[in-house]
């Protein structure tokens, strides 16, 4: 598995509405200090993934800012559920949780065996 970077709609669709897989989506900007800090987790946790991906957006860019709305983003880093192109909203969360993240990356590997 790897780290994803979308910057458009059609990425978003592509990697994240269409994927049958599991999926977490993170909302981020390079200049946001817990942005990093959970780029960096997510870097350990790909490698130990099994048949779910990570997509990272950065709302920084111009192509990402209208899906950021559109999806209700209001702060970041905000960190989304997809399971067959729809939001699971009771693994989403904004902000770095360590113990939300560890429900969501269990989550997503139970739904991908």
């Amino acid at each position: 598995m790897s780290i994803i970077h979308v910057k458009d709609q059609a990425g978003f669709d592509k990697e994240v509405l269409k994927a049958q897989k599991p999926v977490l989506v993170d909302f981020y900007a390079d200049w946001c200090p817990p942005c990093k800090a959970l780029g960096k987790v997510f870097e350990q946790l790909i490698e130990e993934s099994n048949g779910w991906n990570i997509v990272k957006l950065n709302c920084d860019d111009a192509g990402v800012k209208s899906i950021a709305q559109s999806h209700g983003v209001s702060g970041i880093p905000a960190v989304f559920f997809y399971y067959q192109g729809k939001l699971d909203s009771a693994h989403s969360f904004t902000g770095f949780d360590q113990a939300k993240l560890q429900k969501a990356v269990d989550h997503a590997s139970s739904l991908a065996k």
